[in-house]
């Protein structure tokens, strides 16, 4: 419910999405664990992303949470010094256009998460991918 008020947004607003209200209002647990998700399907996804990151940026994830088949976040380490923003916005859309086929969404987001800062959003609508980088 909150993902399909957001994805009505213009993914051109300069306002970062807030993941510490997200974890307040219980919608992602933030969890120390590295892969957090509901499903088989969705963790096997996820452990998916985790290895093509790893190969771009070892060392740099610190976990990833599906919610909903729709909402991604990938939690990094270190900050957005650690990657340059061509290599930040390719990896988030390349895997939010995956996280679309592999679950046949109509919407979808990945949210790329150093503490409580998101660093770049990739949103799926409408059959296009549209990301940025903060």
């Amino acid at each position: 419910y909150t993902l399909s008020l957001h994805a009505a947004l213009p993914i051109s607003s300069v306002e970062r999405f807030d993941v510490e209200t997200l974890s307040r209002s219980g919608i992602v647990s933030r969890a120390s664990s590295i892969i957090n998700a509901e499903s088989q399907e969705e963790r096997d996804f996820a452990r998916d992303v985790f290895g093509i990151w790893d190969m771009s940026f070892p060392d740099s994830i610190s976990g990833i949470e599906i919610k909903h088949k729709g909402l991604m976040l990938i939690y990094v380490k270190g900050g957005r010094k650690k990657f340059s923003d061509d290599s930040l916005r390719l990896l988030a859309s390349t895997v939010a256009r995956a996280f679309q086929r592999r679950f046949g969404t109509n919407n979808c987001m990945v949210l790329v998460v150093h503490g409580n800062d998101t660093v770049a959003e990739s949103r799926y609508r409408k059959g296009e991918v549209k990301t940025l980088v903060y």
